[in-house]
């Protein structure tokens, strides 16, 4: 089934299909939650959702060339992970890295 059918299902329906994952995944005692929560975030309008604007291929073809600074310019951002592209786990990794190096380059520039 694909993520955007789940919205379609009523809320036990998806709960019941989640429960059913986490069990096969982790075991039975993931089918008893302490909480459940759910949270829509296609519906929340500054996400929108988590779907790439990149093309298939792109990051294997032209990633070093993405992720190398452009003069002063440092990227940042999920698509420039080298890890967890497309997941805030990504966005947080690119965003450490791109200050890790400008930190390195403000160094190397000051001695």
């Amino acid at each position: 089934m694909l993520a955007p059918d789940y919205a379609t299902l009523p809320k036990s329906k998806r709960q019941e299909l989640c429960l059913a994952f986490l069990r096969e995944t982790f075991g039975e005692t993931a089918r008893q939650p302490l909480e459940w929560v759910e949270f829509d975030w296609n519906n929340q309008p500054w996400t929108g959702g988590c779907i790439s604007a990149l093309p298939p291929g792109l990051l294997t073809t032209a990633g070093s060339a993405l992720n190398s600074p452009v003069g002063r310019i440092h990227w940042a951002g999920t698509e420039r992970s080298s890890i967890w592209v497309n997941y805030i786990e990504g966005a947080i990794r690119a965003g450490q890295k791109a200050a890790d190096d400008v930190v390195a380059r403000l160094r190397s520039v000051s001695t």
